[in-house]
């Protein structure tokens, strides 16, 4: 990673000569910035390229998480962590209930506090794929629900996968639930986990 430095004004005044060190400075704190070297100034989401993505988008995984209901949440639905996207554009979005044969799991999928989606009740595996379109600072949640009260309830796992064609750096790093790149969290929840995106 390259080190930024400050360029004292005196380097850059009117008549001062342009010297090597000065034009590699110039350079490394380009690439600092670009880099996010922890001394360099940070840009803003609105300084970014919009994300971009397509239907056919699923390789650039930038953001996972899991929530999981359990026999003795009843009946109630289990909501997620707030995530806020940091940046501007189209996300593909993709959903996964995983439940058993008492589970008939379902996701309630909100962004800024209004539901967007319900997806299809389901006892097995169920994926539903989406393209988006989110403002830098929206926030999303989801909610795993039961899609059948009227037997028992025996444990399912909600999951939501954000990808992008265009990450900014915003590598996944599926050992460290904090690094969601273009995505973040608020805080550490309960059964909020990073996740590979593999069924």
């Amino acid at each position: 990673m390259a080190t930024y430095r400050e360029i004292p004004n005196t380097s850059i005044a009117a008549g001062a000569p342009i010297s090597v060190q000065l034009l590699t400075t110039l350079v490394e704190n380009q690439e600092a910035i670009r880099e996010g070297e922890p001394d360099a100034p940070k840009i803003k989401p609105a300084g970014l390229f919009n994300a971009t993505s397509t239907a056919s988008t699923k390789t650039n995984l930038i953001f996972g998480a899991r929530v999981t209901k359990i026999s003795s949440d009843g009946e109630n639905d289990i909501e997620s962590s707030y995530f806020y996207a940091a940046r501007d554009g189209q996300y593909t979005v993709h959903l996964v209930t995983v439940g058993d044969s008492n589970s008939h799991a379902r996701i309630k999928y909100y962004k800024n506090g209004s539901l967007v989606a319900t997806t299809a009740t389901s006892s097995g595996t169920q994926e539903t794929w989406r393209q988006d379109t989110f403002a830098g600072g929206d926030k999303i949640t989801i909610k795993v629900s039961d899609g059948n009260t009227g037997t028992t309830w025996n444990s399912a796992d909600g999951y939501i996968f954000i990808y992008v064609n265009n990450p900014f750096g915003d590598v996944y790093i599926p050992s460290d639930h904090n690094i969601f790149g273009a995505w973040r969290k608020t805080s550490t929840d309960h059964y909020i986990r990073a996740l590979k995106d593999s069924f």
